[in-house]
């Protein structure tokens, strides 16, 4: 028996803001059965985003 898992949206720990919770949020809802199904919504998020998303991110590291 195979086990399925969903991302809980409701519990999510205070220091997760911004672009993580972001990415957290566009998991909500969704049944992940392995490690396969989280791929594709977590390439879809980074691929919807523009460049400046990604220099803004790099230059705050």
């Amino acid at each position: 028996m195979s086990k399925a898992y969903r991302i809980v949206t409701n519990r999510i720990h205070p220091k997760i803001t911004g672009t993580r919770l972001e990415c957290v949020n566009s998991l909500k809802n969704k049944i992940f059965n392995d490690a396969d199904d989280v791929k594709s919504p977590l390439i879809q998020f980074f691929a919807s985003k523009n460049q400046k998303f990604y220099e803004h991110g790099i230059m705050t590291v």
